[in-house]
């Protein structure tokens, strides 16, 4: 697996050597794990619109549209953003996107005409998104694909249809800018296991795959927030751009053990797993997933503890 360097981001973004004792930590951290990317997983961005005003709707609209043409609903889909994701969960505000994959300009017009007429509606505003190959008609002029370019009927990147079953499952999500809170540091960080039929906007990534459960739980963790602070760069009032380059290099240690069946149960708990003392114990888990000593697992602790000092002291 790639190795770390043998120097460190410093709480300033400038690098500073390792000491002993964060050496012992990444020397174990290399020897038992295997880099996020490798699982058996995929890694995708959410739904880019180009223009929210139109693609992006509300309850009322979704059921306006619905109750004008019954098939509407076949391209609704609830959606969330950055901020509707917190830790292990999220908050849905009942809003949907019209979920116009590649080509589907060629069917909207025939077969979803509330749909189209909404659009139409914002025809001008769509068609200054990029370079659209239409005609007066709504129609494209080249059906058999335009690559780089997009439709004023689809979204900016638009997926192809082939595809849409991956925005379809089950999947873990997160903003690629995560800011913590000064007065809700506990909720950082927040990867947040999204049921299915669910869309993501563009500011977020999602994961599909296997594993996700204890993915979410690995991502969540003590372990994990030190990594985060050791290897990315964070950035003025205690943002970390959480990118896809950065989190799939996350090492992942072996998941098929007593002790991952030990997490997973945890995560079934009635509390919850943001519960304090829920959250210990997974975190302790986690630790020993690691193969990480008191002495390695206290300097974790320590330093996380005084990163978000810092940022709460902003």
């Amino acid at each position: 697996m790639q190795n770390y360097s043998r120097m460190r981001l410093g709480d300033s973004g400038s690098w500073t050597i390792l000491s002993s004792v964060e050496n012992q930590i990444k020397e174990k951290i290399e020897a038992s794990g295997t880099l996020l990317k490798q699982l058996d997983i995929s890694i995708n961005f959410g739904i880019k619109t180009g223009y929210n005003d139109a693609f992006i709707i509300d309850e009322v609209k979704r059921i306006e549209l619905i109750s004008a043409d019954s098939r509407s609903a076949e391209l609704i889909r609830p959606i969330l953003r950055g901020r509707d994701i917190r830790r292990y969960d999220f908050s849905f505000q009942n809003l949907y996107v019209i979920f116009a994959y590649f080509g589907s300009h060629m069917v909207i017009p025939e077969r979803y005409p509330a749909i189209y007429q909404h659009l139409k509606l914002h025809e001008n505003k769509l068609k200054e998104r990029g370079q659209c190959r239409y005609t007066s008609s709504g129609r494209s002029n080249d059906s058999a694909g335009y690559p780089g370019q997009h439709h004023w009927l689809e979204l900016d990147n638009n997926p192809r249809k082939e595809n849409l079953d991956e925005f379809s499952k089950q999947k873990i999500v997160w903003a690629r800018l995560m800011r913590i809170s000064k007065t809700e540091h506990l909720n950082f960080p927040r990867f947040a296991l999204i049921e299915e039929n669910f869309v993501v906007q563009d500011s977020l990534c999602f994961i599909t795959g296997k594993h996700l459960p204890l993915l979410c739980a690995l991502l969540n963790s003590d372990m994990a927030i030190y990594y985060y602070f050791t290897q990315i760069a964070s950035l003025d009032e205690g943002g970390l751009q959480m990118r896809q380059q950065y989190i799939e290099q996350f090492p992942i240690p072996d998941l098929d053990n007593e002790i991952t069946n030990r997490i997973i149960k945890l995560l079934g708990s009635p509390l919850g797993p943001n519960d304090p003392e829920v959250r210990s114990q997974i975190n302790q888990l986690v630790f020993e997933l690691y193969h990480l000593n008191e002495t390695e697992i206290r300097y974790i602790q320590s330093h996380n503890r005084n990163r978000f000092n810092a940022i709460m002291r902003r």
